[in-house]
């Protein structure tokens, strides 16, 4: 997974090669502009923040992560239910907190 976002991140801050995907996509008809297209540079900027912002996201801890889901088959339905709700939240608790950082830091 993170040799896919390294690879995505690439082709987002080469110009070069955004250019060359535009290419293939006007040539294919996926483009009304007849002219030089290339992505706007907020769209670059967009893309490689939550890029980064998925990268984060995906650095919890993965021991305490995998006890939780261990401990599933041993608890009630609906103890199962307050333990992955209790895991959705953490991970966008996780979200918020590094979006937040990632504002702070930019200002």
């Amino acid at each position: 997974m993170e040799n896919l976002e390294n690879a995505i991140l690439d082709v987002l801050n080469d110009p070069e090669k955004m250019n060359e995907i535009f290419s293939i996509a006007q040539s294919l008809g996926l483009s009304g502009d007849g002219g030089n297209i290339s992505p706007p540079q907020e769209d670059l900027q967009m893309a490689g923040a939550v890029m980064g912002i998925l990268q984060d996201l995906q650095k919890c801890d993965p021991k305490q992560e995998n006890l939780l889901h261990a401990l599933l088959p041993y608890l009630d339905d609906a103890r199962q239910r307050k333990l992955k709700r209790a895991m959705q939240i953490g991970r966008l608790s996780r979200l918020a907190g590094t979006v937040l950082q990632r504002e702070n830091d930019s200002t």
